[in-house]
């Protein structure tokens, strides 16, 4: 359910919003339509926050459920890997570790549920959508595949490029 608020709150931010406010430049804008028009917008903005509102309600209970089945996961395994094979770390330092990993699993997972799934779902929409047009929909097709190829594979580059240019502009 966390996942199906977070995909329908990006769908209303990012389509329905852009069409909404894309009525503006309509060439034969009545007084009338100027009203209608400000009413889809408050409309629209009301369910942006109607979605928020569920969005973190959900979060407060999901975020709490999945970072302790994280962490018993690997305390308990922690634990049992150094039952039989003691050594002197500084457990200090294993368990500051283990907090770290999963604050990072969280973002990680927040990131999943609110950016990268949305996304995915509406361009395969849009990709359906335009399969009305057989010729658009291929090329479309083909473009996001081989976006997508192009990520899977220099992502290590894309990640140091835009690593160095925060440094750049941190510095």
């Amino acid at each position: 359910s966390y996942i199906l608020v977070c995909s329908i709150g990006y769908f209303i931010r990012v389509i329905i919003t852009s069409l909404v406010y894309g009525q503006f430049f309509d060439d034969n804008t009545t007084k009338e339509d100027f009203l209608k028009i400000i009413r889809n917008i408050c409309i629209v903005w009301v369910l942006i926050c109607i979605f928020y509102a569920i969005r973190i309600r959900l979060e407060y209970q999901v975020i709490p459920r999945f970072l302790s089945f994280i962490r018993k996961k690997l305390f308990r395994n922690y634990i049992v890997m150094n039952e039989t094979n003691f050594n002197d770390s500084n457990i200090t330092d294993d368990v500051n570790n283990i907090l770290e990993l999963t604050r990072n699993l969280r973002e990680i997972f927040l990131w999943l549920c609110e950016s990268l799934i949305p996304v995915i779902i509406i361009m395969v929409v849009v990709n359906l959508y335009f399969f009305k047009y057989p010729v658009v929909g291929c090329i479309n097709i083909v473009c996001n595949i081989i976006n997508s190829i192009l990520s899977y594979f220099s992502y290590e580059q894309l990640i140091e490029v835009a690593n160095i240019r925060m440094e750049k502009y941190i510095i």
